[in-house]
């Protein structure tokens, strides 16, 4: 018996088991939870840092953001040039330095006096080339009414001073046979008065005569040229009068210029309405 006992007495023990992963969790949650209970404000701690954290970063990305920054002293940027489009004195400037804008914002005023005065002149210009248009263009019709008149009129008084001629030629070869006549009357009674066959104061009426009939010769004559003349002066006319159609044509050209002008001048106050 005593042998067996300290046999007994001599078995090595069991050695010891590791715990197991599953064993292990439920030990841990149990420290977790006991540190939560022993430190209940740590998880509001931490929820605070979180937040204080998330705000800083934010803080910083938006200083950052609206920064630049450089380290040889040249940044990029977009450069938006203003420039007036008429100049002018400045009276009102309704902004201030590196001032946020809008688009279509009024940044500058210019003093508009003068260019009011400057438009009321382009409307009076205007006015005035609106009444030349006018004018010209109610003389288009006038000058040709005027001119085809006075073609007919120059004809009329060429075929009458023509007429005037003819009668004036009669009347040369009228006179000159009357002149004939006398003139052979003389021939005859200067035979006569020769021998006495007729007197003195026949022969002095039949010198008369002849002289008469010589001075009726120059006058017809002289009425002949002068109605040539007047033909000459008729022919001119009418020459004159056949320009009707170029002078039509120069009257129009000039109401075609009026109507340019004004639109020029309509130009000229859309300029200035647009530079006030």
């Amino acid at each position: 018996m005593a042998d067996s006992e300290v046999e007994l007495n001599h078995t090595p023990a069991p050695a010891a088991r590791e715990p197991f992963p599953e064993e292990e969790e439920p030990s841990a949650r149990r420290r977790a939870h006991t540190y939560s209970q022993r430190h209940p404000g740590a998880k509001w701690a931490l929820l605070l840092a979180v937040v204080a954290l998330a705000a800083i970063t934010a803080a910083v990305w938006r200083y950052y953001a609206a920064r630049e920054t450089t380290d040889d002293a040249q940044v990029d940027a977009h450069i938006a040039p203003v420039s007036a489009r008429v100049s002018g004195t400045v009276v009102a400037v309704n902004v201030d330095d590196n001032q946020i804008l809008k688009a279509g914002q009024v940044l500058v005023q210019l003093d508009p006096k003068d260019y009011q005065v400057a438009l009321e002149r382009a409307k009076a210009d205007l006015a005035d080339a609106i009444a030349g248009h006018r004018a010209a263009s109610t003389v288009v019709p006038i000058t040709h009414t005027n001119t085809a008149s006075a073609l007919e009129t120059a004809r009329a008084n060429l075929a009458a001073a023509q007429k005037d001629v003819n009668m004036a030629e009669a009347r040369v070869r009228e006179a000159e046979a009357n002149h004939t006549k006398a003139a052979q009357d003389l021939e005859r009674m200067k035979e006569l008065v020769a021998k006495d066959e007729v007197s003195r104061q026949q022969y002095d009426s039949a010198v008369a005569a002849e002289e008469a009939g010589r001075a009726t010769v120059d006058a017809a004559q002289a009425g002949v040229a002068s109605a040539r003349s007047h033909v000459a002066q008729a022919e001119a006319q009418v020459r004159s009068a056949q320009t009707a159609p170029q002078q039509v044509a120069v009257t129009e050209a000039r109401a075609g210029a009026a109507g340019a002008n004004v639109q020029k001048y309509e130009a000229a106050v859309a300029q200035a309405e647009l530079n006030l």
